[in-house]
């Protein structure tokens, strides 16, 4: 089969992945183990382009809007919009990473969710690194806090656990992003 009957029909994402795995992954294997001579699918030409997705870039305006929709999970929001912050690595800062004299985030830990559960560890880089946090932020950090431990998650459900990914179907932050009207709608990640 050619790579175009298979671009016929499969997605170009798939195709793409497909080819990578084999040109440098499964088959680039083979030939170092000598168990092949060549690799039949260096150099395979017509493959479909990879296209980049179109990004959603909200204003401050449109982040005020999407945190209001979103109620109890709104100084979440505001976090995530102007720290950078990954999901993982929101959910997993604690009262003690908030350094409100400093105005920062020490951002160490990332809670990747699976399942029901969540495993804790290093963030993406593996590196430790200091998040400027803005003043209005700062003041949503503060009431979030308050009352809490310095060892406590920051946000967290109502038993004090982890905070798992909001359902793409009917959980909150698409209920947020109904409300607000935005097309396309904005991820987490």
């Amino acid at each position: 089969m050619t790579a175009t009957a298979i671009a016929a029909y499969a997605c170009r994402s798939a195709v793409s992945k497909t080819m990578d795995c084999c040109d440098w992954g499964i088959l680039a294997d083979a030939v170092k183990g000598k168990r092949l001579a060549v690799n039949p699918a260096r150099g395979i030409e017509n493959l479909p382009r990879k296209t980049a997705k179109r990004r959603v870039y909200l204003s401050a305006e449109d982040v005020a809007r999407l945190a209001d929709e979103s109620g109890e999970h709104a100084t979440l929001v505001l976090t995530l919009a102007y720290c950078g912050l990954r999901w993982g690595e929101a959910v997993a800062l604690r009262v003690r990473d908030v350094e409100f004299l400093r105005r920062r985030l020490s951002v160490h830990e990332n809670a990747v969710q699976l399942g029901v559960h969540h495993a804790v560890g290093p963030t993406k880089g593996r590196k430790r690194r200091s998040v400027p946090v803005p003043a209005f932020v700062l003041d949503q950090l503060a009431t979030q806090c308050q009352g809490k431990a310095s060892g406590d998650l920051v946000f967290t459900t109502p038993c004090g656990g982890y905070l798992p990914r909001p359902r793409s179907a009917n959980g909150w932050f698409t209920r947020a992003v109904k409300a607000t009207g935005f097309r396309p709608s904005p991820r987490t990640t």
